[in-house]
């Protein structure tokens, strides 16, 4: 890790991190819990229903990340992410005036998430690929852990928001926060500072390259699985355990360590995946994630703390693990591109995760959340699985294909990728 990397990047820092909790990253979906029981008792929906918002965050993004992948190819990822900051906070203001009709409400939520992905994991994550180098695991994780931060604190100012104006306030203070950060963002984004492209900005795979090779695919298939079935905790967590007999109060302040330990799974994870090899580190988090969602679901809501620690840990480490291991192992070159295909695949499972765990408690289906854990519990191991397998990265050269039998970042020796 170079430090003097990252002071001399601390625009792109400052800027991408105030993008990403003032975005569709954050308070959209980090927020949406605490919208659910106000929507169901004003408007009569089911919590399926409501669950569908949200979801439909993650659906438009998988839509629509791919295509903004292509865009952040070809035009400078800076000048697209304060537009979709404004989009966010345009979105909220419409929630806010909300007349009971649901296809507002999905309209709404559906301009965030085809729009609003501007501002997202592909602009943000290019931005900081190509500013940094040695320290780009630690840049991640400081960016990154801002959305947990936005979590953390939106979920306790937004409730408190909530108590106090009731829901249509709640949308309207975030939309008014999104607002004023918008120009802050261009601002800091403006030019490159102190700080040239990293030398790797422009070499790579080949989309078809990328492709032809299951390491891609593989890498795809465990970043599903974890948010498959970590994903749908973040929405129903305060109802499943008011459905327990915890008051909304406490359980909207168990949720908000959520947000925190998001934000301190992507700070710790970017720093040591610049020290230790990130696949070895990131089997060891989703496997300690499987342990606690198995304590959690076996010792009730007394423990519901190490319920939330463990979503923070799994999701929260993911978005840092696919920026990092897309940039290490498939190069720059069609950095955009790849990522945001993977991104997307991800998302998917984002968004079958929420309504999956909505259809589990619905009456005339399961009744309760555990069988949806334990199906977490396995898509983690799975995904640990596939993690502890992947090969050592190799070494990008802007002249062409990667150098081999040469020390990496994170002490392993690299090796050819098998295509």
């Amino acid at each position: 890790m170079d430090c003097t990397e990252l002071r001399l990047g601390w625009r792109a820092i400052l800027g991408v991190t105030v993008a990403l909790l003032s975005g569709i990253a954050c308070l959209p979906y980090y927020t949406a819990s605490l919208f659910v029981t106000s929507l169901q008792h004003e408007f009569g929906w089911s919590r399926a229903a409501i669950s569908l918002g949200p979801s439909m965050l993650a659906l438009g993004q998988v839509v629509t990340t791919p295509f903004i992948g292509i865009l952040v190819d070809r035009i400078d990822a800076r000048k697209l992410v304060p537009f979709g900051v404004l989009i966010v906070a345009l979105a909220f203001g419409w929630l806010s005036i909300m007349n009971g009709s649901f296809l507002q409400y999905f309209a709404a939520m559906s301009l965030m998430a085809f729009i609003g992905g501007l501002a997202t994991g592909t602009t943000a994550t290019r931005i900081i690929a190509e500013t940094f180098r040695s320290s780009r695991g630690a840049a991640l994780g400081i960016v990154l852990s801002g959305i947990g931060l936005g979590a953390a604190a939106g979920s306790t100012l937004v409730a408190r928001v909530i108590h106090t104006y009731g829901w249509r306030g709640g949308y309207l203070a975030m939309g008014l926060f999104s607002l004023t950060m918008t120009p802050l963002i261009h601002l800091l984004l403006r030019g490159r500072g102190r700080v040239s492209p990293s030398p790797d900005s422009y070499s790579g795979d080949t989309l078809r390259e990328a492709f032809s090779k299951p390491l891609y695919w593989c890498l795809s298939d465990a970043f599903f699985f974890v948010s498959l079935g970590s994903a749908g905790l973040i929405i129903h967590f305060v109802p499943l355990l008011t459905d327990r007999g915890m008051n909304a109060k406490e359980a909207a302040a168990i949720a908000s360590v959520i947000g925190l330990f998001i934000s301190v799974s992507r700070l710790f994870t970017g720093f040591m995946i610049d020290r230790l090899f990130a696949p070895r580190f990131a089997t060891a988090l989703m496997l300690l994630t499987a342990l606690s969602y198995v304590l959690f679901i076996t010792a009730g809501p007394r423990f519901a703390v190490v319920g939330a620690i463990a979503i923070g840990i799994s999701y929260g480490a993911e978005m840092d693990l696919i920026g990092y291991m897309v940039s290490r192992y498939f190069g720059l070159r069609c950095y955009g591109r790849l990522y945001g295909l993977m991104y997307s695949i991800c998302l998917l499972g984002t968004f079958l995760s929420p309504l999956l765990y909505g259809l589990a408690i619905a009456k005339d289906h399961l009744g309760t959340y555990v069988p949806m854990i334990i199906a977490a519990i396995i898509l983690l191991i799975i995904a640990a699985v596939i993690l502890f397998v992947l090969p050592a990265f190799p070494r990008w050269n802007d002249a062409g294909p990667p150098t081999t039998d040469v020390p990496v970042p994170d002490g392993q020796v690299a090796s050819k990728v098998p295509k």
